[in-house]
């Protein structure tokens, strides 16, 4: 596994991209997710609510780690056209 300039800046890319398709992704999810709740007690609030972080935790691991590693490959591949 190499890790050059050019993957790094990839990675990075990635990430961010990555961070910012999960603040998009979860400002539409979260409101609809929200509406859904027809939680009588409050501990029935709270074990929804519960839910919702685990599904907000989850999601941004995924976002961050998948689109993180295709940046890597992808950061690779540019490093290589560049620098023929």
């Amino acid at each position: 596994m190499e890790f050059s300039l050019w993957h790094q800046f990839g990675a990075l890319a990635g990430a961010t991209l990555g961070y910012v398709n999960f603040r998009v992704i979860i400002s539409i999810l979260e409101p609809r997710l929200r509406a859904l709740d027809d939680s009588a007690s409050a501990e029935a609030r709270a074990a929804f609510e519960q839910k919702i972080v685990l599904l907000r935790r989850i999601l941004f691991t995924l976002e961050i780690i998948v689109l993180a590693v295709v940046g890597y490959f992808v950061g690779g591949l540019v490093g290589s056209w560049v620098e023929g």
